[in-house]
């Protein structure tokens, strides 16, 4: 699920390795999509991502959606 366009930011906090993105288009528009780059990342051998809200598609923030109540159970 990781895009060419998409850059990262390595942290090492506490023996954990944690992943910034820090790509300028939105990476997450759906649950699945969310599920991919959680997996991806795992098998990358990061143990935390960080995402930003300009990373988030602007359904994620409407409780209307149910998009983040289906992305936070794929987390």
């Amino acid at each position: 699920m990781t895009k060419p366009d998409m850059a990262f930011e390595t942290h090492c906090v506490a023996g954990a390795t944690i992943t910034e993105i820090i790509s300028d288009p939105v990476i997450l528009n759906s649950a699945e999509e969310g599920l991919d780059l959680t997996g991806d990342l795992y098998f990358q051998g990061f143990d935390k991502v960080i995402l930003n809200a300009k990373n988030i598609s602007s359904d994620f923030f409407d409780p209307k959606t149910g998009l983040a109540g289906d992305v936070l159970q794929k987390f």
